[in-house]
């Protein structure tokens, strides 16, 4: 059994304490966010609004230890004009949805980017009159060098997932870390390189001994989306996102480790097991 345990407004993990910030909602096409799931099925989960568009949480996963504040994806991009955010149904976030207040700008030590897409990678970089600037003045930006490739010269069938301005102000950020495979970020925390949804994309693990937390990025979208078939269509390789939850999901299953799901509409951590007949679900949600 995970023995995360409450402590406060969040949880700790070794030295970690664990908590998650509201950064908005916006809203997705729901057939495009559930690719070949037939819609009787997947509007049962999640009702569509009148432009077949689904509700979607914008969670900030924050982890905090004496002198470290790690943030993990920050948000849509501030630099959307008002038709942009029509389309998407950007909302603020609110403050009592969160489990711990956000961060000061100024008191993020790291924040990871899990991918560049304008719905993760946002928040970084601040829109103004002179010019963008970063949002984190004196955090490191941990990106997978092969996302930041990518983003960079991306495919024309995903090219709208990214905002250039944003995109080429983070690669010029002079404390920007770009990496390749596996990063150690100490204390128990490593960030692992995949693919699937995106070249480069990263999942970000915790572990203190056999307690443990994934946060899944865009590998699983949302805690609905556990079940194996049910892959985006927005995914370039959807065959690799499959073997890529196969991989994740037997380890996170027999640790009984918490999962991180940061567009889950409602809640973004539970726990996944295998019904009778193998398939994998989701089961226990954590109220901190």
């Amino acid at each position: 059994m995970n023995d995360l345990r409450p402590r406060g407004a969040g949880m700790n993990i070794g030295p970690w304490e664990v908590g998650w910030v509201d950064l908005g909602t916006f809203r997705l096409d729901g057939g495009a966010m559930f690719g070949v799931v037939p819609r009787p099925i997947w509007s049962g989960l999640c009702p569509p609004d009148d432009q077949n568009r689904i509700h979607m949480g914008l969670w900030g996963l924050l982890l905090r230890s004496p002198g470290r504040c790690i943030l993990v994806d920050s948000g849509v991009w501030a630099g959307f004009g008002d038709k942009l955010r029509s389309i998407y149904a950007v909302e603020p976030g609110q403050e009592q949805r969160g489990t711990v207040p956000s961060p000061d700008p100024g008191e993020v030590t790291d924040l990871v980017l899990t991918h560049l897409h304008f719905d993760h990678a946002g928040g970084a970089v601040l829109p103004t009159e002179d010019g963008p600037r970063l949002t984190f003045p004196r955090a490191t930006y941990h990106v997978c060098r092969t996302q930041l490739d990518w983003a960079l010269h991306p495919s024309p069938r995903d090219m709208a997932s990214y905002a250039a301005e944003m995109v080429l102000t983070i690669r010029e950020n002079p404390r920007l870390n770009s990496w390749e495979g596996t990063l150690d970020l100490g204390d128990g925390v490593t960030l692992h390189a995949v693919g699937g949804h995106t070249p480069g994309m990263a999942l970000l693990l915790v572990q203190d001994g056999p307690a443990g937390m994934l946060h899944l990025a865009d590998l699983v979208p949302t805690s609905l989306h556990v079940p194996l078939p049910y892959v985006m269509g927005y995914d370039l390789d959807p065959v690799e996102t499959v073997r890529l939850r196969q991989r994740w999901y037997a380890e996170a299953a027999y640790k009984d480790w918490w999962l991180f799901f940061q567009h889950d509409p409602e809640h973004p951590l539970w726990t996944i097991r295998r019904d009778e007949k193998g398939r994998y679900v989701r089961d226990r949600r954590i109220e901190a």
